[in-house]
């Protein structure tokens, strides 16, 4: 690794590196925003290997961080430690899903409505791990579940074959209206808004190989969210 650093110091170039990163992405699209960030490395860099680990209650990323063993994360939750940089990407939130097909469910259901309606919920995280977002009301709808799952992303496969809704992020709601042809409605009341961040220990600022990594997962983030309909495209390009 010294020795990387030290050809290195004079420049980056990305089509004759072999270096290897590491990159977590617990937000619940990590295996989609993992593969094209695959894609778009292996566009750039052929020799450039990237490692993913999408683990949804990864809580030892900072320390991973720290000690150089992992490159930076997609994440949630901010890094709190002054050492770590926090960058925004995009604002996710949270939607309620139906099959196509069911009874009663329809775009615009209100409090009362919804609470007619029994729910699939993913496991309760922990406090640290856990959007603040998903309480009150929300919460409550899901709270007595007897369908409990490990992932946002069996939540689909689920609501598809039953009568149950579900809660699912926004950057997830094309992807169930398109593939699994479900209703998709606004949680009532004000938006909810899950901001996404990008976060690196500052120990890695001036490293040229890490900052055109930072550049590539920032670029293909952002693009990710404009095509999700979360962030205009003007924004994305600032």
């Amino acid at each position: 690794a010294l020795r990387q650093s030290v050809e290195e110091a004079r420049g980056f170039d990305p089509a004759t590196s072999t270096r290897r990163f590491s990159v977590a992405i617990p937000h619940p699209l990590g295996p989609a925003y993992a593969l094209r960030l695959r894609d778009a490395a292996a566009a750039a860099a052929p020799g450039v290997e990237l490692r993913f680990d999408t683990r949804t209650l990864a809580d030892d990323a900072p320390a991973l961080m720290r000690e150089g063993l992992l490159d930076l994360a997609v994440d949630w939750i901010p890094a709190e430690d002054d050492r770590f940089v926090n960058r925004r990407l995009f604002e996710d939130g949270l939607v309620i899903v139906a099959r196509r097909g069911h009874p009663r469910a329809k775009p615009g259901m209100g409090w009362k409505e919804l609470a007619q309606e029994e729910f699939i919920r993913c496991h309760r995280r922990a406090p640290e791990r856990r959007p603040k977002v998903l309480s009150g009301k929300l919460w409550d709808l899901m709270a007595e579940s007897r369908l409990i799952v490990s992932e946002y992303l069996e939540v689909p496969f689920i609501v598809s074959r039953t009568d149950y809704l579900g809660v699912m992020p926004k950057s997830m709601a094309s992807i169930a209206a398109r593939d699994f042809h479900m209703v998709v409605t606004e949680v009532p009341g004000p938006p909810i808004r899950i901001p996404i961040w990008l976060v690196w220990h500052e120990g890695r600022r001036r490293d040229a190989g890490h900052v055109w990594l930072r550049a590539l997962v920032h670029r293909e983030m952002q693009a990710a969210a404009v095509e999700a309909g979360l962030l205009a495209e003007a924004t994305a390009a600032k």
